[in-house]
C-alpha cells in the first residue's frame, strides 16, 4: 500500500496530473483523481486510514500494459531492460549494473535493501530522466546530492 499523498506527489512528478481550473492547485488537482479512482473501484483504502491499494487484479493488469516500461524487480538475477523507465527493488537484491544502463529512468522505488551513497550518487549522476526517487528502509540517513 501507498500513502495517499505520496501516490499523488508521485502522479504530480510523473506528470500525471493535470489542473481543471486555473486556481487550482496540483495537490488538489491530484486528490481529485485519486478520488475519481477510488470511485471506480481502481483502489481501495487498506485497513489504515490514509493507505491506499491497488487490486491484485488491476495490478496485474496494469505491469501487463506497462510492457518493458515497468519492472518490478523480485530476485538480483533479474534482468532488466535498458527501455524500462520505472523500476522498483522490494526486498530485492539490487543489481546496479544491469539498473546503470537503463537511459531514460523515471522513477525508481528501493524498500528493504542496503544502500550506499557511492551507489546511489553513481546512479543519480547517470538518470538525468528520475522524478520519482522513493526509498523507504535502506538504511540511508541522507541522499546524495
Amino acid at each position: 500500500g501507498l500513502e495517499e499523498h505520496k501516490l499523488i506527489r508521485e502522479l504530480i512528478a510523473l506528470g500525471y496530473v493535470q489542473k481543471e481550473y486555473k486556481n487550482q492547485s496540483l495537490m488538489d488537482a491530484g486528490k481529485a483523481c485519486v478520488l475519481s479512482l477510488l470511485k471506480r473501484g481502481l483502489f481501495s483504502v487498506w485497513w489504515r486510514e490514509g493507505i491506499l491499494r491497488m487490486h491484485d487484479l488491476l495490478h496485474d493488469l496494469a505491469v501487463s500494459i506497462a510492457g518493458l516500461e515497468f519492472k518490478m524487480v523480485r530476485s538480483k538475477s533479474d534482468e532488466i531492460d535498458e527501455r524500462v523507465r520505472h523500476v522498483s527493488f522490494i526486498k530485492a537484491g539490487i543489481c546496479w549494473d544491469s539498473l546503470s544502463k537503463v537511459t531514460h529512468l523515471q522513477s525508481l522505488i528501493i524498500e528493504n535493501n542496503n544502500v550506499t551513497n557511492p551507489q546511489l550518487t553513481k546512479l543519480l549522476r547517470f538518470s538525468p530522466h528520475l522524478r520519482v526517487l522513493r526509498l523507504a528502509r535502506v538504511g540511508m540517513k541522507e541522499v546524495p546530492t
